[in-house]
């Protein structure tokens, strides 16, 4: 008798923390399903806020958008007859996130004719770049490619800015066959239309030889820090594309690498930034085949 009365003492004494332990089971699960009701509502809120602000954004750029048809409508003839003034009108509508060249069917083409426009000296970028690339390498300054371009259409038409050209190298590069913009050589803009991304190296060794228009294997030594490795690297794929002659005749034995449209854009040759002498004969064409 007196066993079972110690056992029921000890079962009355644990009781109570049985009790509280289950307690706190069911409030661990409450609180955790409470928690979870409480981020899915604030998902939902989320949501709701995030279409509504898109809806508001949406309706922003609809109203901007109509101002800026409305502004072109009014000063199309400005647009079309200044070049100065169309290339502000341009930036304005890139800022904007509006494009006037989406379609040449589009509310702009009848507004402005800029569709044709650009379409029209994109083909004739295309023309010269085309026309100069055996003798340029593919690549052709910006201010080069608009002034023949100038020439090439006369007095007729509309004139031409460097940002109007700019606008149908960005038309041609959708079209694929490597046309775009490089900048080296002090920030001077280049027009490429060879299927060649020009990487970092590329630009260092371009920006090296537009001084002279011509590098060699020694001045990427001695001013650039390259590894003899790396040096060939990067002068093999620019004398593959044909962006680099090879001149082996040279005075000191060594090979010079020639920029071909930095040379024939200065029209004569300019000494060299590492002491050669003026007067330095041009690249031949058959120097780059040896």
């Amino acid at each position: 008798g007196r066993s079972a009365g110690l056992r029921r003492a000890q079962r009355a004494s644990c009781a109570p923390a049985v009790r509280a332990s289950r307690m706190r089971r069911g409030v661990g699960i409450s609180g955790l399903q409470r928690q979870q009701r409480h981020e899915s509502q604030l998902k939902k809120v989320g949501s709701e806020l995030g279409h509504q602000n898109a809806a508001e954004l949406r309706r922003q750029l609809d109203a901007l958008r109509q101002r800026i048809e409305g502004f072109a409508f009014e000063h199309r003839g400005v647009i079309n007859r200044d070049p100065v003034f169309r290339a502000h009108f341009n930036r304005l509508c890139a800022a904007s996130g509006v494009d006037p060249l989406k379609s040449s069917k589009g509310v702009w083409a009848q507004l402005l004719g800029v569709g044709d426009f650009y379409y029209e000296l994109a083909v004739q970028v295309a023309d010269v770049c085309m026309s100069t690339r055996a003798q340029a390498g593919g690549l052709i300054a910006v201010g080069d490619l608009h002034a023949r371009l100038g020439r090439k259409r006369g007095g007729a038409g509309r004139a031409i800015s460097r940002d109007d050209v700019l606008c149908a190298v960005a038309q041609l590069r959708q079209l694929g066959g490597g046309y775009a913009v490089s900048t080296f050589g002090g920030g001077e803009q280049y027009v490429r239309c060879v299927p060649l991304e020009l990487d970092a190296d590329h630009n260092a060794l371009l920006t090296l030889a537009t001084p002279s228009a011509r590098v060699t294997r020694a001045r990427l030594a001695q001013e650039l820090g390259w590894a003899a490795e790396r040096a060939d690297a990067a002068l093999a794929t620019l004398l593959r594309e044909g962006v680099l002659w090879v001149d082996v005749q040279g005075p000191t034995g060594e090979p010079e690498y020639w920029v071909p449209c930095i040379w024939q854009r200065a029209e004569s040759c300019v000494a060299p930034a590492d002491g050669g002498q003026a007067g330095k004969r041009a690249p031949r064409r058959e120097d780059r085949a040896r």
